[in-house]
């Protein structure tokens, strides 16, 4: 028998969360050392079943003449039945026949707390393990295949999104560039002064910036927050435009200051891209950053961090607090302790692609 292994990290978004969904836009994604395990095996039964043991979930699923049935309606699982869906269409194109398959699902805890999420890239990342897992099984090995079709499953469910954090869980911590032309993408920022027009550009965050993460206490709309916010472009072109060209040229000041290792020049920028999307969000009333936010980030910053904020879209999920020094990262715990927040003091940032594991006659 033949058993896959997939496992792909999540990630955070540092900067650039608005921007790149513009054509040119780009922002700074790291993956971390958490990541989403799919196992998949030979099945002698004439369906695929999927066990998601963190949502005590058993899927069955039966495909007779492409038509694909599923035995339950679970919400929660749209991305995977999106995954499968494409799954199929891909391999009826190499004219491959789909295995009757089990499939097992197991995420690590720091994906979610109590019930919630915690903003650290888990829906990517169950795709990209998902399709690279199954793809792998039915021996199609390359990465930009899983890329491909784990960037559209995504989109279809969420219909919208830049598709940097498929990226990540397939390629590693990198620069991402916003490289594909959308309806809703009828201008191009300000392109980065780099020579290369690659989506992926490899960009190392600086070692001496060691990230403490915490968990606001809250879920972040994502969604709701990048529809509130087209629509806003769709009612205020010339407004909008003229914004996030400032905003994108914050961040191109902020990238090539984390090229040069500039540890003064990455706080002033990042801080000042992190001032701007909350502009963003007070512009098109999605509330990103509120006062008590902003407060706490002060506090946060007050007690040991060199600098804070909200990563990815904000309005929730995870703060990244980063510290110069152990000295610092402890006096911040210490704050963060009277606070009653938790923290997830064992996340590393590190740039980490899916990889798969085979395992034959095991």
């Amino acid at each position: 028998m033949e058993k896959i292994v997939s496992y792909a990290y999540g990630n955070v978004l540092m900067y650039g969360s608005y921007s790149i969904l513009e054509f040119g836009g780009l922002g700074y994604v790291s993956t971390i050392d958490k990541y989403v395990k799919v196992t998949v095996t030979n099945s002698s039964t004439k369906e695929i079943v999927i066990t998601l043991s963190d949502f005590d979930l058993i899927l069955s699923i039966q495909i007779k003449k492409n038509k694909i049935s599923f035995s339950s309606d679970d919400k929660r699982l749209n991305f995977l039945k999106t995954a499968i869906k494409n799954i199929v269409r891909y391999l009826n194109s190499k004219r491959i026949e789909i295995q009757n398959m089990n499939v097992s699902v197991k995420m690590q805890s720091e994906f979610r707390s109590q019930n919630i999420k915690t903003g650290f890239g888990s829906s990517a990342a169950f795709t990209v393990a998902f399709i690279s897992a199954i793809l792998n099984f039915h021996g199609i090995e390359e990465r930009e295949s899983v890329h491909t079709l784990s960037k559209k499953s995504h989109y279809q469910v969420q219909n919208s999104g830049s598709g940097y954090d498929i990226a990540s869980s397939c390629f590693g911590s990198h620069l991402f560039i916003q490289r594909q032309r959308k309806k809703e993408n009828c201008f191009t920022l300000n392109p980065l002064s780099i020579p290369s027009q690659k989506t992926i550009q490899k960009l190392n965050w600086p070692s001496k910036l060691q990230p403490l993460f915490i968990f606001s206490g809250r879920e972040a709309s994502t969604k709701d927050y990048v529809k509130k916010i087209l629509d806003f472009k769709k009612k205020n072109r010339k407004q909008y435009e003229e914004f996030i060209n400032k905003y994108q040229n914050v961040n191109l000041r902020l990238t090539k200051h984390i090229f040069n290792n500039n540890l003064q020049g990455i706080k002033k920028n990042i801080e000042m891209s992190w001032r701007y999307r909350k502009k963003l969000g007070e512009m098109c009333c999605v509330e990103i950053e509120n006062s008590e936010d902003s407060k706490l980030i002060q506090e946060i910053n007050n007690n040991g961090a060199f600098f804070a904020g909200f990563l990815g879209a904000g309005g929730g999920d995870v703060i990244g607090a980063f510290t110069l020094s152990d000295k610092d990262r402890n006096n911040l715990k210490k704050f963060l302790s009277t606070k009653n927040m938790a923290c997830f003091e064992n996340v590393k940032m590190r740039s980490l692609p899916y990889n798969i594991v085979k395992l034959n006659n095991y």
